[in-house]
């Protein structure tokens, strides 16, 4: 088993050579090509501009948030040269915002601006920004997981929530807190109303029922990834919620350290639930959110966790051992790999070593 430093050496490694290949520089005039043939087509139409584009979705997205937390010099020059890819296709109407899947890449680019003054990113932040406030004007304050929809996913608190807690920090801009806020406590409220500690997966806004278990594993890691940032920018409002949730989560966690793809079933074991939680648990830490009584109990089941994802790194980099499944409701394309678990790991290795014990 490679060693929490050798790993995030090789993680990192791989997730640079990922992320670039994602949107591949010789390949955008045949992607440009592709997207004006489908532009015409949709000419007429008054939403051409949101047809769903290729190059941006969750598993990159989580590629550059674990190179942001890794934060070394080969790291940030990967990570400009793919948004600079990406700015290429925004300012030739080949790109926008359309999902919340792309909030994770909003939240890298906003950092990158804040930290190195990239002022060229500022029209990427804007249109996050203006694509968030559409969508939850259109519905009743709470995003949609794709537009035109009135299904709200889990998903989408792991998604947008830091990027809307930083907006606003960053540009006194109180309305995407606020956004923030009102997504967290609807499943919050959704799940104490069920008598649960986790939400469902997706929720129908105009009927009110649901759809899929709470006990999804990879649901439950991005509600504990919002649940995170809502208790460092809120602690008195989410702090209690975070807590619930994070020892719920954790006492699920077998004897190898490994969280699974249906947390009561146990049926897979699932790195990528298993390094959100594990993100999620070691910035409470960091952030001394964890509640006393239980820090040590915590911080030994973070341990745990970091072991198991470690013996999950291949010699290549990988992560192995995530599930694709997106349970009762849909199943993720296989075309993603197996890799939806690398970019939060490197994020966990990234904090552990601010901790201590």
């Amino acid at each position: 088993m490679l060693g929490p430093n050798d790993a995030k050496q090789k993680i990192a490694e791989a997730l640079r050579k990922q992320l670039l290949e994602s949107i591949d520089a010789k390949h955008l005039k045949v992607y440009c090509k592709s997207y004006f043939k489908r532009w015409f087509r949709h000419l007429r139409q008054k939403n051409w501009y949101s047809i769903r584009t290729p190059w941006f979705f969750w598993v990159n997205g989580q590629y550059a948030f674990g190179l942001l937390a890794n934060h070394t010099p080969e790291d940030l020059k990967a990570l400009y040269q793919f948004y600079d890819r990406v700015l290429f296709l925004f300012r030739r109407k080949l790109f926008c915002f359309d999902k919340p899947d792309m909030l994770i890449h909003a939240y890298v680019v906003l950092m990158l601006y804040l930290n190195d003054h990239k002022h060229k990113y500022k029209a990427l932040i804007q249109a996050a920004r203006d694509y968030i406030i559409l969508e939850a004007r259109d519905n009743s304050g709470l995003v949609p997981y794709r537009s035109g929809d009135d299904d709200f996913y889990v998903d989408t608190v792991g998604m947008i929530t830091a990027f809307c807690y930083e907006y606003s920090r960053s540009f006194q801009d109180n309305e995407l807190k606020v956004l923030a806020d009102q997504q967290l406590e609807y499943l919050i409220e959704r799940s104490e109303a069920a008598g649960a500690v986790l939400p469902c997966h997706v929720y129908h806004l105009n009927t009110g029922e649901s759809n899929g278990p709470n006990t999804w594993g990879r649901g439950a890691g991005w509600y504990l990834l919002g649940l995170i940032e809502g208790a460092v920018n809120s602690p008195f409002q989410f702090g209690s919620a975070y807590n619930r949730a994070i020892l719920y989560v954790f006492k699920q966690q077998d004897a190898q350290g490994f969280l699974y793809d249906d947390l009561q079933e146990k049926n897979h074991i699932d790195t990528s639930i298993t390094s959100m939680a594990a993100y999620a648990l070691a910035k409470g830490l960091k952030n001394g959110l964890v509640v006393p009584e239980e820090a040590a109990l915590l911080k030994e089941k973070l341990l745990h966790a970091v072991e198991a994802l470690l013996s999950s790194v291949d010699e290549f980099g990988h992560v192995l051992n995530s599930s694709g499944e997106c349970i009762d409701v849909g199943q993720y394309s296989t075309k993603f790999g197996n890799y939806f678990s690398q970019g939060y790991t490197l994020a966990t290795l990234s904090i552990m070593q601010h901790l201590s014990y």
